[in-house]
């Protein structure tokens, strides 16, 4: 008897699908007869800044990827980047070793603050064996890239003609 009526509610479960056209006699839920063959358009809206900093982010995260290292100047100067951070972590983690560092000129650079790339380039390349782009890309940790969020974003959802917001 118990086999009987999970038989019956299976079937009555099963007749609440409808047939479709196009997949003839396969039993589908009415919902997937609305959408089918339908893309819709999705439209996400930023502000100019807030899509050249998420674009900025994009570029920054390829150019800086240990397979590419491609130069990106606005990479380096984006609003996230703290080369006196990047300086100190070189010394920190000894990529370069500060004890064989003997110009004045260079010594003043190191203790200074306001870094420019220029000057972290120039120590890097007189005093390892690296490139700027290789000591900045992503793996050495110099610059990290924050996670992108935007708190004035909006999304339209265009579905034959019904658009949601």
């Amino acid at each position: 008897m118990k086999f009987n009526s999970v038989l019956l509610i299976a079937l009555s479960i099963g007749s609440s699908l409808a047939k479709d056209e196009f997949f003839g006699s396969t039993r589908r839920a009415k919902l997937f007869e609305k959408t089918d063959f339908v893309v819709p358009k999705i439209t996400i809206h930023l502000s100019d800044e807030d899509y050249h900093n998420f674009f900025l982010k994009y570029q920054c995260e390829r150019d800086m990827n240990l397979r590419y290292l491609k130069r990106n100047e606005d990479c380096y100067s984006a609003p996230w980047v703290d080369l006196d951070y990047a300086m100190g972590k070189i010394f920190r983690h000894n990529y370069i070793d500060k004890s064989t560092i003997t110009d004045t000129n260079d010594l003043s650079i190191i203790n200074k603050s306001n870094v420019t790339l220029s000057e972290l380039e120039h120590i890097i390349n007189k005093y390892s064996n690296f490139s700027l782009e290789k000591m900045l890309s992503t793996p050495y940790g110099l610059i990290k890239i924050p996670n992108y969020s935007v708190e004035e974003a909006s999304l339209t959802f265009d579905l034959n003609g019904y658009v949601f917001t």
